[in-house]
């Protein structure tokens, strides 16, 4: 189950989710619920769009628990969604042929490019461990200063800590 909170901007992704389609089953990883933040401009685009498939409903009388109905079911089916929105956006923006899943990857570097601390950045993702985070973007947090060892010499850090 998936639920937003617009007032926390929170998306709460519950235990293990899935969505049937002809030909695949799309399931959490973990099986664990977590929270995903979702930044301000994100939750006003949700809820503006929310207002408009409830609008919609009014008209043809169903009201779908979706934010993002499918077209034929009550679901998107995820292999034409990939194929005839996010491909064709992708190359609308003139970026290389990319998966749905690269998007993931794009976030925590991002993140992490703003210095958000690792352990957060792990928590969104739902890695059960932070290794994993460590293993797979280690490579992307921004180095040191080198003004923190220098601020070692400093006599009143020395004498503060030997007092």
């Amino acid at each position: 189950m998936i639920s937003v909170s617009f007032v926390l901007a929170e998306i709460l992704l519950a235990e293990a989710f899935g969505v049937l389609t002809a030909n695949s089953t799309a399931t959490s990883s973990s099986g664990k619920s977590r929270d995903v933040d979702m930044s301000k401009q994100l939750a006003e685009v949700l809820k503006k769009l929310r207002k408009e498939v409830l609008s919609q409903s009014v008209k043809s009388g169903q009201r779908p628990k979706w934010v993002f109905p499918g077209k034929v079911s009550e679901t998107i089916d995820a292999t034409a969604w990939r194929r005839r929105t996010f491909d064709v956006m992708v190359k609308l923006a003139g970026l290389p042929k990319m998966r749905v899943h690269d998007l993931r990857h794009t976030y925590a570097s991002l993140m992490l490019a703003q210095d958000q601390p690792l352990i957060y950045v792990q928590r969104q993702l739902g890695h059960h461990s932070i290794q994993i985070t460590a293993d797979t973007y280690s490579h992307l947090i921004p180095k040191s200063d080198h003004g923190a060892v220098d601020a070692l010499d400093d006599d009143r850090m020395i004498k503060k800590n030997l007092a």
